[in-house]
């Protein structure tokens, strides 16, 4: 109830991650589209928005990402390469490191990304801006500790320097 409360009645933009995005995917067929809602999903919880398997999410990205946007305006697919959508275009963000993919990583992304709305970037740019930046910053850690045994807060304490 909650959920569809803030969809229906929040004039402020949305950013839609984790259990959000379950929320979302549950309650499809009653919302209105909105052009200032930005979902943040990995393949699998695509996947259960779109009623697709993770891998087959995987298998055409592009066309997934798109598919998001449908009710949103604008959708960001995370994963290697990860994309950003909006009605006008279709972006890649190929930055990254397979040291992101640590748990509270997403969370740190869409706390980039919610900083940057909150100060005024229109969504996508907000969206392109923060992945290119969370990915930097996983590039960076790569280069300084390894592939391996990064931790979420890390990659947050990265950012600044990134931003510099």
């Amino acid at each position: 109830e909650l959920f569809l409360w803030l969809w229906k009645n929040c004039r402020l933009p949305l950013l839609l991650d984790a259990d959000m995005l379950w929320f979302y995917g549950r309650n499809l067929s009653e919302l209105a589209p909105r052009a200032d809602v930005l979902l943040t999903p990995h393949s699998a919880e695509a996947g259960r928005i779109l009623g697709l398997t993770p891998a087959e999410v995987d298998s055409k990205r592009a066309e997934c990402v798109l598919s998001l946007t449908a009710k949103t305006g604008q959708a960001l697919l995370k994963g290697r390469n990860t994309l950003v959508a909006s009605s006008e275009e279709l972006r890649m963000i190929a930055a990254g490191s397979p040291s992101l993919a640590v748990p509270g990583s997403g969370d740190v992304l869409s706390g980039i990304i919610g900083a940057f709305i909150a100060a005024g970037i229109p969504i996508a740019d907000a969206a392109t801006a923060g992945a290119l930046a969370h990915g930097l910053a996983g590039e960076a850690l790569e280069a300084r500790l390894g592939v391996r045994g990064a931790l979420a807060g890390e990659i947050a304490d990265e950012i600044p320097a990134v931003l510099k």
